[in-house]
């Protein structure tokens, strides 16, 4: 009789770990999804101003896009009828400037911008507030939970081994918590020699790299490294809910004219690649890009996992999870003939999609959309 009680316990404890994982087949439940795109209205200004390279979009509760022109190193704000309202921000050293922006987010009636060693914080109208600096250099939060609390992946500073840590900071106390370790991410070193120098490049990014990426939602936290399709989901304390994958999935391939692009815009120390470093540089970049690049919940608790593919100017794949990690459906997010994609960091707001594109002659435009969404 015990032996049968420890054979059903453990019967049940395999039943249990197996159940945390969604296994899901490289074939969603219920087919492709359309969104069914309506534009609403676009615009290529910001009163006087001219739009050159909007790096970031942000909505507020209220239904106001922000966006941030890395050309003009300024924040522009648009009413929900596309009316632009005002702009904020400059660069420098002074309170309330800020000298690199990679990304900003909106909480409450504040605008957070992470800057080089600060994090700088304005009210909805663009008035600078204060600045936080959260102990050391190169923080760059991924998610803000409130004003005071970020979660970040710290920067292991090129190191191949140990594992990468995602941490919830508070700026109140200066706290840092450990809410899990994952797998180290891999830093991509692309080199090449020539007479008179070497060109050693660090290429990270979200596209092509293996690195942790970050979503939230109603204080769960969605993450995994992209390297492959499992992403788990957890609450702020790392106490693991479930994780869900995807198998059967190919990586969409890095072509070599995609490669070449990539680095003839780069410069070094204000200078162009040498045609011959950037063949040899080619050589040592990935010919794939990563499993996904975000992770998104809308309000009603569907899982939007984005889907790089640099060969693919006007759409956007997107793989659509139920609340419990079920895949449901496949998504492709295409513009209307004419346009391309900008940059891919478009952002949803209920059933609105905001887009920076481009047109087929080569004008820059702000989009608002309406979109269909699924139900759970």
């Amino acid at each position: 009789m015990k032996k049968i009680l420890i054979l059903f316990f453990l019967i049940l404890l395999v039943l249990f770990i197996s159940a945390k994982e969604v296994k899901n087949e490289n074939l969603p439940l219920k087919g492709n999804w359309d969104f069914g795109l309506k534009k609403l209205w676009e615009t290529s200004t910001a009163g006087e101003d001219v739009l050159i390279n909007v790096s970031t979009l942000r909505v507020d509760d209220s239904g106001n896009l922000f966006v941030f022109d890395i050309k003009q190193f300024r924040f522009f704000v648009y009413s929900p009828d596309g009316n632009f309202l005002y702009s904020f921000g400059k660069r420098g050293e002074g309170p309330g400037e800020y000298r690199m922006v990679f990304n900003f987010f909106l909480k409450g009636n504040r605008v957070i911008v992470p800057d080089m060693s600060k994090i700088h914080f304005f009210d909805i109208s663009g008035k600078y507030l204060k600045s936080e600096i959260p102990g050391g250099t190169f923080i760059f939060p991924r998610i803000f939970i409130d004003e005071d609390r970020f979660v970040y992946v710290p920067s292991r500073m090129g190191q191949q081994k140990g594992s990468d840590r995602l941490e919830l900071v508070d700026l109140n106390t200066k706290k840092k918590n450990l809410i899990c370790e994952i797998p180290a991410e891999d830093v991509l070193e692309a080199t090449a020699s020539r007479q008179g120098g070497q060109a050693r490049l660090n290429i990270k990014d979200a596209n092509t790299t293996p690195g942790v990426i970050v979503g939230y939602h109603d204080n769960f936290l969605y993450f995994g490294k992209n390297d492959r399709y499992l992403i788990n989901k957890s609450d702020l304390n790392g106490k693991e809910l479930f994780s869900f994958s995807v198998s059967g999935r190919e990586r969409n391939k890095i072509t070599p004219a995609i490669k070449r692009k990539r680095l003839e815009s780069i410069s070094l120390n204000g200078r162009k690649i040498p045609d011959d470093m950037i063949k040899q540089l080619m050589k040592t970049m990935p010919d794939q890009c990563t499993y996904f690049n975000r992770i998104r919940v809308d309000k009603n608790g569907l899982i939007y996992v984005f889907i790089p593919d640099l060969t693919n100017e006007t759409g956007q794949h997107i793989d659509i999870f139920s609340s419990e990690g079920k895949y449901l459906y496949r998504a492709n997010l295409i513009l209307p003939e004419g346009y391309k994609f900008r940059v891919s960091n478009h952002a949803f707001k209920d059933n609105y999609l905001y887009v920076f594109a481009e047109d087929d002659d080569g004008e820059v435009k702000l989009i608002k959309y309406t979109i269909q969404l699924p139900k759970n």
